[in-house]
């Protein structure tokens, strides 16, 4: 495929960055990782203003097999973006199930204007409020959240959490995410006050610490 109409011009509206981050998404989903790796590179040299295409280019990059140092080094040289350093620790962690357990950023998750955010997560009456960008749920002691049911992977999911835009992505888990009692497929985007089922754990999210349950 040729890309030479991808840099067709060097100014481009926000809605161009976000198709053709979804464009990449498409080849790197289709292991069509070279040319994935193309369109972050095209979109990072016309100073992008989401870093995005850092991200997706480094994780088509590791999905391709492409794991020498040099490579490695562009991605830790981008500590402040939360998913490249969730893929690379995954990468380290558990290198054979990268492709399941990656995450791939969407280009608002990337904007300069993104916010912080805090949810709740209610257990059995006990808050736990957390603000970090990407947070891991599972049975494994690495887990932002850890659970102790033998019904939860060992990575079973992750919540991406910005102001207005929080969802949960199911890893490809055996016994699936439920969002008040609907099997999710792949993610769900989360607003307000849900219950979320991991085997046989059942929490109350709020995906803004002033709501109310």
């Amino acid at each position: 495929m040729s890309l030479s109409w991808v840099s067709g011009s060097l100014k481009r509206p926000a809605s161009d960055y976000e198709a053709f981050n979804l464009l990449l998404e498409c080849f790197c989903r289709t292991e069509r990782y070279e040319v994935g790796m193309q369109v972050a590179k095209l979109m990072i040299d016309e100073s992008a203003p989401s870093d995005c295409f850092e991200n997706n280019g480094i994780l088509c990059g590791l999905l391709s097999g492409l794991k020498d140092e040099t490579f490695l080094k562009q991605g830790r040289a981008k500590p402040k973006n939360p998913f490249i350093s969730y893929n690379l620790d995954i990468l380290e962690q558990a290198p054979d199930r990268l492709k399941t357990l990656a995450l791939f950023e969407n280009c608002r998750f990337g904007l300069p204007t993104r916010k912080e955010n805090t949810i709740t997560i209610e257990q059995d009456g006990r808050a736990n409020e957390l603000k970090e960008p990407v947070i891991t749920i599972g049975r494994i002691d690495n887990n932002r959240v850890r659970l102790t049911d033998t019904y939860v992977s060992r990575r079973h999911c992750a919540i991406v959490n910005y102001r207005d835009d929080v969802w949960i992505y199911d890893f490809g888990s055996t016994h699936g995410v439920f969002v008040d009692g609907k099997r999710i497929d792949r993610k769900a985007y989360l607003e307000g006050v849900h219950t979320v089922t991991l085997g046989q754990t059942e929490l109350t999210l709020r995906s803004k610490r002033e709501l109310l349950v």
